[in-house]
């Protein structure tokens, strides 16, 4: 559940109230340029309400008091953070890959391109170390005998 507020919770009568959505939009559509939107209603613009355990809503409710949430402020918020983590991501030197062994005929292609793997020979198909035909996969089990009394 996303949006959830100290409002959305009624603590004496245990009822959780669903009544905002988050949608995740292109940012072109959003008014702020965004990328989520919250709507204050559901799918349906049915609100949904559900009935807590008492051991649930005594645990949000000692939460909300540990945090000093006031009304409007989300229950699990993500803490703010300086700046935004990095995303690393390892391109490979395509040329250091190198070529694939040769085939058959004596080609050879370039690792990491389509070529090389749709140059395999067709109706076979690749499972793990084996090369096998479709008609052979999967490998059919033995029958096990009925366990005799």
């Amino acid at each position: 559940m996303t949006e959830l507020r100290v409002s959305d919770l009624d603590y004496f009568a245990r009822v959780l109230t669903i009544s905002r959505t988050v949608v995740q939009v292109d940012p072109k559509f959003h008014p702020t340029g965004e990328r989520f939107l919250v709507k204050e209603y559901p799918k349906d613009k049915e609100f949904r309400r559900l009935k807590l355990s008492a051991q649930l809503a005594d645990k949000l409710s000692e939460h909300i008091k540990d945090t000093s949430l006031e009304d409007n402020d989300l229950i699990f918020a993500m803490a703010q953070q300086d700046s935004p983590a990095a995303r690393l991501r390892a391109v490979p030197d395509l040329a250091a890959l190198g070529f694939t062994p040769p085939n058959a005929a004596g080609r050879q292609y370039r690792h990491a391109t389509m070529s090389g793997y749709n140059a395999r020979r067709p109706g076979r198909v690749r499972t793990g170390y084996q090369n096998c035909s479709p008609r052979s996969w999967p490998p059919r089990r033995p029958r096990s005998r009925a366990a005799t009394p």
